[in-house]
């Protein structure tokens, strides 16, 4: 070696290059890995919510369908006994997907609630949530979703003090998304300030909606 300190400082710093090099292609290895899983796992997902959204149209317009005059032969339908019918299926027909079950429950309880029949929607809406806690992480969009659609439903009730707790956990699981959740987090916060005008509590209405 100290003959020949050149050759061996030669040596010794490709060797320096090559640890180095074999290190740097492991952390690039790794990452592409992790890369790849990442996007394969977020196709899993936009497949899924694909699927799961074309199965919620094909059963509201199957759901429809059976109230054409010439199946009901001229008998009247009203949307509340669509609304009846489809909820009886829905917790006959997907008791063993739990997860589009409670979509769809939660989509007929939206339904209810927009033709100012709360009671039905409270039941179907609350009967959601509890799914959707049972079988998704507890930060999921889905759950705020119902968050937000059960303080709607109570709000529409007159139980304005249940109703502000679930708008502020819904602005609560909806900021846990950062920027994805931005524009639910507004729409919640509308919804809120627009409870306390109706009750009065000006003050609190004006900090929100400002």
């Amino acid at each position: 070696i100290s003959r020949r300190k050149p050759l061996f400082a030669t040596a010794a710093a490709a060797l320096v290059l090559l640890v180095v090099a074999a290190i740097s292609m492991s952390v690039l290895y790794v990452r592409s890995e992790a890369n790849l899983a990442r996007a394969l796992e977020a196709e899993k997902i936009a497949q899924r919510e694909a699927n799961t959204a074309e199965r919620t149209s094909n059963f509201l317009v199957e759901l429809f369908r059976n109230s054409n005059p010439e199946i009901t032969r001229g008998e009247t339908i009203t949307a509340r006994a669509i609304m009846d019918e489809g909820a009886k299926r829905i917790e006959t027909e997907l008791s063993g997907e739990p997860v589009m079950q409670a979509r769809l429950m939660n989509t007929i309880a939206e339904v209810y609630q927009r033709l100012g029949l709360n009671e039905p929607a409270h039941d179907l809406a609350a009967r959601s949530l509890e799914i959707r806690r049972q079988h998704l992480p507890p930060d999921h969009m889905d759950i705020a979703a119902g968050t937000h659609l059960l303080a709607r439903i109570l709000q529409g009730q007159g139980k304005s003090a249940e109703a502000q707790s679930r708008f502020i956990a819904a602005v609560a699981l909806y900021e846990a998304h950062g920027d994805k959740g931005v524009a639910r987090v507004i729409d919640v916060l509308g919804n809120l300030g627009w409870m306390y005008g109706e009750m009065g509590q000006l003050r609190q209405a004006d900090s929100i909606l400002y």
